[in-house]
């Protein structure tokens, strides 16, 4: 079994809880599924809420039941969990805040830490944890993951905006970019814009024979167009291959060869009913 050096519930793809050098898979049982979607709120959830989402065949009565029974397993679960912080209740209200990797995501994308939160992200917001819940909890876990992606999406805007005087550092986060979405292709450009100033055309190349692929098997089409004019095929632009040229015109020459990719700035909530 795999350990871990500090303790968090991982959210992202499979739910796990990572405490005490120990990694304890989330199963899709309701005393495991109601941590998870209070986690996920990262605030205060109500039971009428909660029982919607895990009995939307029973009565509210019969569901409020149910939610009792499993509050009580649920409580003792989180006492269980190595360094998990309790189960809390406040009348109708409970909470259940631990350190997770949706946390880690959201509070970089609050902060403007762009290549953090890049890295942070991970699709599939509590993969495996769907079975039998209520329309209303796949419903609101469908809208929470389309805003994750997009949260995502503006976290890598932001970051190559940063980058991008810097070609070689925006080659490298391009590529990070494209490890997680192949077919990301503003990104995709970015990185043959770099690719164009530091005289990599071969790694440029590379990258466009990926993005086809990707394209190719999961949605059937072919690249744009104006995709493969993009590709360097000439000498670097740089110091070393301008001999006898100021290295603040050099400077000019690579800023002007590269786009910035702009990108609006909003901020970022924790997830909530």
């Amino acid at each position: 079994m795999d350990t871990v050096t500090t303790h968090r519930l991982r959210l992202f793809g499979d739910v796990s809880w990572h405490g005490a050098g120990r990694v304890l898979p989330f199963r899709p049982e309701r005393r495991f599924q109601l941590l998870a979607l209070l986690a996920c709120r990262c605030d205060w959830g109500t039971r009428e809420q909660l029982a919607e989402q895990l009995w939307p065949e029973r009565t509210p009565a019969d569901a409020k039941r149910n939610l009792r029974k499993v509050i009580l397993q649920a409580s003792w679960l989180a006492a269980a969990l190595p360094l998990a912080p309790p189960l809390e209740l406040q009348g109708d209200r409970l909470r259940w805040a631990p350190a997770s990797d949706l946390a880690d995501f959201l509070h970089a994308c609050d902060a403007g830490w762009h290549a953090q939160a890049v890295q942070a992200y991970r699709p599939g917001l509590l993969d495996g944890m769907k079975a039998g819940l209520g329309e209303a909890a796949l419903d609101w876990l469908a809208r929470q993951r389309a805003w994750l992606e997009q949260c995502w999406h503006q976290a890598v805007q932001h970051w190559l905006a940063a980058l991008a005087h810097d070609p070689a550092a925006t080659a490298d986060a391009a590529e990070l970019v494209l490890a997680r979405d192949p077919l990301h292709e503003a990104t995709l450009r970015a990185l043959l814009r770099a690719c164009t100033v530091l005289g990599e055309p071969a790694r440029a190349q590379r990258a466009q024979q990926r993005h086809a692929h990707h394209l190719q098997q999961e949605l059937g089409l072919a690249p744009a167009p104006d995709l493969a004019a993009a590709a360097p095929s000439h000498a670097p632009l740089v110091p070393s291959a301008m001999p006898g040229v100021a290295p603040a015109a050099v400077h000019r020459i690579i800023e002007a060869a590269m786009d910035v990719v702009a990108a609006p700035g909003s901020s970022r909530r924790c997830c909530s009913g």
